[in-house]
């Protein structure tokens, strides 16, 4: 399976130019993504658009599609089932959830364990959650104990989705959520299933291009859908043949 791996890279886009290149820039320079998929919102801002036309111009290996719902739950659920490759890296385009200089390692870890998802994780090391503030991190911090208890899990991050992931992992899920929620269910439905991790320390970095739609508001949405994950089968996780 090693031999066999290839790689898409699914990067969201709303209203990011300079911090959209600079992500792709670091992430293109590490090598081994097979192909790049670029998935606008329909909101995109005119600028953020011809960034990424550009860059697909220039690059024959990039795509481009405009999410057909509304919601970035359903653009990523629609890009992972456009990815060509037989895994698949999600990152945001202002770069806000983990440093594109940690790529390098994930994707060497992860043709060492193909089998498995390459995550990053913030408090690893003790010191990759910054530019929140503490009542946030906090809140962060609390909730990763208690989520580790409650899935019995050694995970350290359970709310970073930015992942190295066989595509089955993902196609095999049944999601429903459509927003910013989809963070939540994504990785708790993984963990759910009995997927194996292999960590990968990283570092937040703020936002510096655009308007954050993660508030603490929307954080608080999350807890909802991971209750009921909890309390589910794997049956009610997982996708029948139907679907």
């Amino acid at each position: 399976m090693k031999d066999a791996m290839s790689l898409s890279v699914v990067i969201t886009c709303y209203d990011e130019t300079d911090s959209l290149k600079e992500v792709f820039r670091k992430l293109d320079a590490a090598g081994g993504a097979d192909e790049f998929i670029f998935v606008l919102a329909r909101r995109s801002s005119i600028p953020c658009v011809e960034t990424v036309k550009g860059i697909c111009r220039e690059k024959p290996y990039c795509r481009y599609f405009v999410q057909s719902g509304y919601g970035f739950g359903n653009a990523v659920r629609e890009a992972i089932d456009a990815v060509r490759g037989t895994h698949m890296l999600y990152w945001t385009a202002d770069s806000g959830a983990a440093d594109p200089e940690v790529f390098p390692e994930m994707l060497r870890l992860s043709r060492l364990c193909p089998d498995k998802i390459v995550t990053t994780s913030r408090w690893l090391d003790g010191d990759g959650y910054r530019g929140y503030d503490p009542v946030r991190k906090l809140i962060n911090y609390v909730s990763q104990k208690t989520f580790r208890l409650m899935f019995r899990s050694k995970l350290t991050d359970f709310t970073n989705i930015i992942q190295i992931a066989p595509i089955g992992c993902y196609r095999r899920i049944r999601f429903e959520q459509t927003d910013f929620s989809f963070n939540a269910e994504l990785m708790f439905k993984l963990v759910k299933t009995g997927c194996g991790f292999v960590e990968v320390p990283s570092r937040n970095v703020e936002r510096r291009e655009g308007k954050s739609h993660t508030t603490l508001r929307e954080l608080i949405k999350y807890y909802p859908v991971i209750l009921k994950i909890y309390f589910s089968d794997q049956s009610d996780i997982l996708r029948t043949p139907e679907q």
